[in-house]
């Protein structure tokens, strides 16, 4: 995502990996996993610049519905 289009990130990027369980009398999945988002943003010039690039990381826990 991003590739410096108005105003987005440079670059940004998600990758997640989870594990579930479908219960089949709910249609619902419980899951657990780790998710990693980078992000590379920048704006402005000189003393009005903004820049970070950015690592956010860690586990996340949720539950899907399928009907």
């Amino acid at each position: 995502g991003g590739f410096g289009l108005s105003f987005s990130s440079k670059i940004s990027w998600n990758i997640a990996a989870n594990l579930g369980y479908e219960l089949p009398w709910y249609r619902i999945t419980p899951f657990i996993g780790y998710r990693g988002l980078y992000d590379d943003y920048a704006k402005g010039s000189g003393n009005d610049r903004f820049q970070f690039k950015t690592w956010t990381y860690g586990p996340q826990i949720g539950v899907a519905f399928r009907f």
